[in-house]
């Protein structure tokens, strides 16, 4: 009975949700703003939409429908393009094609703004199904529906392209799932060395590939640096928050506390103690830039806190994906699943993460023009900074 469902999910957000208390209405008044919809659900797209809807009440970007979603699935369709778009000065831009030799003749490049799809607007699209893309925040959101703004049930798509002033339609050629070789939400293989020096003697770390060694071999080499910039547009390869984080660091210094549910009172969270990161044998002495956007999350954001204790480190780039600390798994009838961020996640001040993300110190954020001549614009302010 698909109000099993319902009742499941809102129980498991009742009493072991952290953030309950901001959740998009009143958590008291969702079940039963929700029972008609799951009650009058009378096929497998209505169930699976239902929980959809439901799961954006609660505005997590830990918080999806997964499982056996396979009338979704089915509504999105099998097919994907070759290309990696995402939304840009709210515009649908591409950024890169995956595999330029599978289709020698793919008119796309990077920069090329897509305006329309089998003769819809792209803006009416994305209003249009942003429900089906629950995130803690409007960048997150946007972020995990642009991937699939190009999927369709047909093998091919009609698109409406902008290259500077001129227009161009196109038949898009799409393919099943297996048939590219793409990815998610970055290139974590492109090729490019984890740590490396930059003109004006500044260091350069990424965490997407970063392991043990590389922490120990970046402290000596860049220790006599003017800057480091740490890139966190991933999601970290190893955990560093106190590796890498005690050299950032000159003394203890405090950057997080937690909540966590009390068994014996459910529905009551109480605080932890604050972390600290505590100094090690070698301190870094220059300024420290760290580099997010709305890639950054979870275990991204949980390490850019301890980074960003550093009393000479600045945050640079976009709001992130506000969901920090782990993720707890919640079965549902029907085969489906799904999860919430578990813990609660807090500056030392009490300052929230949820929702709001990792606010930089310094706000920059690609431009069109940026893509097109191929730059890496947060980087080069980065370097600038």
């Amino acid at each position: 009975i698909p109000s099993f469902g319902l009742y499941r999910y809102w129980n498991m957000i009742q009493y072991y949700f952290p953030y309950r208390d901001i959740t998009e209405q009143a958590w008291s008044g969702v079940l039963e703003n929700f029972v008609t919809e799951f009650v009058s659900a009378s096929s497998e797209l209505e169930y699976e939409l239902a929980f959809l809807h439901l799961i954006n009440e609660v505005a997590d970007t830990h918080a999806n429908l997964g499982g056996d979603i396979n009338a979704i699935e089915k509504m999105k369709g099998s097919y994907f393009p070759p290309v990696h778009a995402q939304i840009v000065e709210d515009q649908l831009v591409v950024l890169d094609i995956y595999e330029p030799e599978k289709d020698p003749s793919m008119p796309l490049k990077a920069g090329d703004v897509i305006t329309s799809i089998n003769n819809v607007d792209v803006a009416t699209l994305i209003e249009q199904r942003m429900s089906l893309y629950p995130a803690s925040n409007r960048p997150t959101k946007l972020r995990n529906l642009a991937r699939e703004l190009l999927r369709h049930s047909e093998p091919q798509l009609g698109v409406v392209y902008q290259r500077g002033e001129q227009k161009n339609t196109i038949q898009l050629k799409l393919y099943p799932r297996t048939e590219i070789n793409g990815y998610y939400l970055y290139r974590k293989d492109d090729g490019q060395p984890v740590i490396k020096m930059l003109d004006g003697n500044i260091g350069y770390v990424s965490l997407k590939n970063i392991t043990p060694t590389d922490v120990e071999e970046l402290k000596e080499k860049f220790k006599n640096t003017q800057g480091l910039i740490i890139d966190i547009r991933n999601y970290p390869n190893t955990f560093t928050p106190f590796t890498l984080g005690s050299y950032l660091v000159d003394k203890s210094r405090p950057f997080v506390k937690f909540t966590t549910a009390n068994n014996k009172t459910p529905g009551e969270f109480e605080f932890s103690k604050t972390l600290s990161v505590q100094p090690g044998e070698i301190t870094y002495k220059g300024k420290v830039v760290i580099l997010v956007n709305e890639i950054t999350q979870s275990s991204a954001e949980y390490t850019t806190m301890a980074f960003q204790a550093a009393e000479n480190a600045f945050v640079l780039g976009s709001q992130t994906a506000a969901a920090d600390g782990n993720v707890s798994r919640i079965e549902l009838p029907g085969g489906l699943s799904s999860a919430i961020s578990g813990i609660g996640v807090f500056y030392p001040d009490g300052g929230p993460t949820q929702r709001i993300g990792i606010q930089p110190d310094f706000v920059v954020k690609p431009t069109i023009e940026g893509i097109r001549k191929g730059q890496d614009e947060l980087l080069d302010a980065a370097i600038l900074l």
